[in-house]
């Protein structure tokens, strides 16, 4: 009883700290390594001194949103900060109590529950911000979905892209974007772009104790209503470069195996890939939380922090979490004056972050409470550094945007850690363009949030390629804005920002599984580039927009261009791993234009292509032609004929092929075809059907079957069928199903039979065959149900009762 006694409160412990009950067990060993310590009365003190330890890793997770790691135990080298740190997370007024209570609980532990659970009332008897965590603890057990149950992802506005892979579903290529602009901002060929990632410079305080952001407000592009997706710096940085909310987990460091090995795609590949240097600055330390090493592995080609700037500086100084924004500002001024070429830099500042030490002989003017006076600091080393960047007389665009806001209310007291309240969510964004033109102020009022960054950027620059970016571009006006946020505190809460509403329940949950699911899987992105297949159809590509995206994918397989109006011309450098590419439907492509074509490709669409005359076919034997889909009314049958027997085909689509006389169809008896698809003929004949019924045959299709006859059929017993489609078969009855019964058909569809039957139908209801569709044949009755695991239909033309 003692020892169960001394095991439960460890264990309520880590469920407060929102960890798993089968995580909560950890704590079973440590407990009984703690029993052993009463056999040394000398060393009860440990039991208390542990227990205080997990307490107040208990308080920083409240405060924070984070478990304490191991590298803020730094703090106990700065006592004041120390002082402040406790003070700010936990009254200190209660330590006594607590101290009290452990050590009361150690030496009286009995069998007795009285005294062992006297302690417990300690943990929310003296801060009332713990009160809802056993409330949200019992909640999340019932909110988890099944894992691999995802909802919708939400689609980009006025982005021109295509997705690349079902198995990816947040992966795309982006082509460009469409709309009318929000704002307007002018670019140059070697313009630098600064990002300033300002610690807890959260918007409810903008315009209290920032005079001078009130001032570059008025000669830039300000966001009024911009949101961060998270509530730790690192999170808000991942948003922003990757356009991804961050669902990867409550603390990246246990997460970095997982998501630094993910290969997304963010705005340093976009810059380095346009001829930018990748910089990153950090006041604080790299190693905390693996940031160095996710950051290297993702595209930063120069990453400093403190210590770069303490080297640089020697007399930088600063609190336990980095140097003050000052000395940060200055290393980044340095770096930006030395480079010859454009820089893509991102800064990310400390001092307005807790224990909120101001820097010696600064005195704030506005600032009433300890936070608003290290943000009123932060704006006034803020000012400094856009003037030091000013004078360097370089074009330079300055994004400057909070990382996420800090839970206090507006008289500056401790609001609930879990709250997706504006003063916690709500930052401040500015677009401040120096030496481009004279600079004027423009407010954009939609809703918006840092995934919106990477898509902005990529409008704003003309950038093209991979993302995984859910966001919409703020470069265009929103049909439909919404920030969607997320705090990981105890347990996942989560909501969704409207123009009309600020709503503050689970309104994103579903979105936030789905993600963290494709986060655990890998699945947020298959490649940075280098992709297989690239899907054009139905966007206005240009020439020189093609050949640059064919440059960056070296192993392209699959090249889709399809109803794409600008193409002009097949003239590009093409990859030697080329297979496929599909032509449909491009009107400007001429005869000549196949001689492009590398001679790798086996597979050629060019059904709508009406500028094809039969000197393309004369080309087509060039290449190794394996699948070919056409349309008959470009080329003559002499020429048809001419061209299938220079090629060993293995699947084919022949489409508007009335013109044709049989003859050109048994041109197709040399080849052991795999596939054949014919559309818009009904001049079939039983020696066709004879021609192409080869041993290697596994898929038919023909849209007008009114010529097959049960005759036809029973040529391809001997064939691998392996999928059948016959639609308007008026003349087969049950004797032509008789001859394909004993074919291992999967899946079966014929329509219009006048003379198919229920006993006909059955015959082909074996084993095998998983799909099986008789559509409007008048002798079968209008719905046949089979057993769980096979779909069985029959029905009438238009019929809707019954759902696939």
């Amino acid at each position: 009883m003692d020892l169960l006694l001394l095991i439960f409160p460890f264990c309520l412990l880590q469920l407060c700290n929102g960890q798993s009950i089968r995580r909560s067990l950890f704590a079973v060993p440590s407990a009984l390594c703690i029993s052993i310590l009463f056999i040394f009365p000398a060393l009860l003190i440990l039991y208390p001194a542990i227990f205080l330890l997990s307490l107040c890793n208990t308080v920083h997770l409240r405060t924070f949103g984070n478990p304490m790691p191991l590298s803020s135990l730094k703090m106990i080298r700065h006592l004041p900060s120390l002082k402040d740190s406790l003070n700010e997370q936990l009254p200190l007024v209660s330590l006594p109590f607590i101290i009290l209570g452990a050590i009361f609980y150690t030496f009286l532990l009995s069998p007795s529950p009285i005294w062992s659970l006297m302690t417990l009332p300690l943990l929310f008897l003296f801060n009332k911000k713990w009160l809802p965590y056993p409330f949200y603890l019992v909640a999340s057990l019932f909110k988890r979905k099944k894992r691999g149950s995802f909802c919708k992802i939400p689609t980009p506005e006025n982005e021109i892209f295509h997705r690349t892979d079902n198995k990816f579903p947040l992966e795309k290529y982006t082509m460009g974007f469409s709309g009318e602009k929000a704002f307007t901002l002018e670019v140059g060929e070697k313009t630098d772009v600064v990002f300033l990632y300002l610690e807890s410079f959260r918007g409810h305080d903008v315009g209290k104790c920032t005079p001078i952001f009130d001032q570059l407000k008025e000669k830039g592009i300000y966001f009024p209503h911009f949101y961060a997706n998270g509530t730790q710096t690192f999170k808000a940085m991942f948003a922003t470069m990757y356009g991804i909310p961050p669902c990867f987990g409550r603390d990246f460091t246990e997460s970095s195996s997982t998501v630094g090995a993910l290969p997304v795609k963010g705005l340093a590949d976009f810059f380095a890939e346009n001829g930018y240097n990748n910089v990153f600055l950090k006041a604080g330390s790299l190693q905390f939380e693996n940031q160095g090493d996710f950051l290297q592995n993702h595209g930063y080609e120069f990453l400093y922090d403190e210590k770069d700037i303490k080297a640089s500086n020697p007399n930088a100084y600063g609190t336990s979490w980095g140097v003050h924004d000052e000395f940060m500002y200055d290393f980044l001024v340095e770096k930006i004056a030395s480079s010859k070429e454009p820089l893509f830099i991102s800064a990310a500042s400390v001092t307005n972050h807790h224990p909120f030490i101001l820097p010696q002989g600064f005195t704030a003017k506005y600032g009433d409470t300890p936070f608003t006076k290290t943000m009123e600091y932060s704006d006034l080393a803020l000012g400094k550094c856009i003037k030091k960047l000013t004078a360097l007389n370089r074009p330079m665009h300055v994004y400057i945007m909070g990382d996420h806001g800090y839970p206090l209310d507006h008289d500056g007291k401790p609001i609930l850690a879990t709250s997706l309240k504006k003063e916690v969510t709500h930052v401040p964004l500015l677009i401040l363009p120096l030496h481009m033109g004279k600079a004027l102020p423009q407010r954009v009022e939609s809703v918006s949030s840092q995934i919106d960054i990477l898509p902005m950027m990529m409008d704003i620059y003309n950038f093209k390629g991979i993302n995984s970016s859910i966001g919409s571009s703020l470069y265009r006006k929103k049909k439909a804005p919404c920030a969607y946020l997320l705090n990981e505190a105890v347990v996942p809460v989560s909501g969704m920002v409207t123009p009309a509403e600020y709503k503050t329940v689970n309104e994103y949950l579903p979105l936030y599984e789905t993600l963290n699911t494709l986060y655990k899987e890998k699945r947020i992105s298959s490649s940075k580039e280098d992709l297989k297949i690239l899907n054009f159809d139905g966007i206005s590509i240009t020439n020189n927009d093609l050949q640059a995206i064919l440059d960056r994918n070296s192993h392209l397989e699959t090249l889709i261009l399809s109803n794409s109006p600008l193409l002009h011309s097949l003239d590009f450098k093409y990859p030697k791993t080329l297979k496929k590419i599909v032509l449909d439907n491009n009107i400007l492509i001429s005869d000549d234009d196949i001689l492009f074509l590398p001679k790798s490709i086996d597979h050629i669409s060019l059904g709508g292509c009406r500028n094809l005359t039969d000197q393309t076919l004369s080309y087509l034997p060039s290449l190794s032609i394996k699948e070919i889909s056409f349309s008959c009314k470009n080329f003559g049958e002499k020429a048809l004929t001419t061209f299938l027997q220079k090629v060993l085909l293995k699947k084919v689509w022949v489409t508007d092929s009335d013109l044709i006389d049989n003859r050109f169809f048994l041109s197709f008896a040399k080849h052991d075809l795999e596939e054949i698809t014919i559309s818009g003929t009904r001049n079939f004949s039983d020696a066709f059907i004879k021609a192409i019924a080869s041993p290697e045959l596994k898929i038919f299709m023909c849209d007008n079957c009114v010529d097959i006859t049960d005759l036809s059929l029973s040529y391809l017993k001997n064939t691998s069928l392996e999928v059948l489609h016959l639609e308007k078969g008026e003349n087969l009855t049950d004797q032509g199903i008789e001859y394909i019964s004993p074919l291992r058909l999967h899946t079966f569809y014929i329509s219009k039979s006048k003379h198919l039957t229920e006993d006909g139908a059955k015959k082909l209801n074996n084993s095998f065959m998983q799909n099986l569709f008789c559509i409007d044949c008048i002798q079968l009755p209008l719905v046949y149900k089979e057993p769980p695991g096979k779909q069985v239909f029959f029905l009438k033309a238009g019929d809707t009762t019954v759902s696939f």
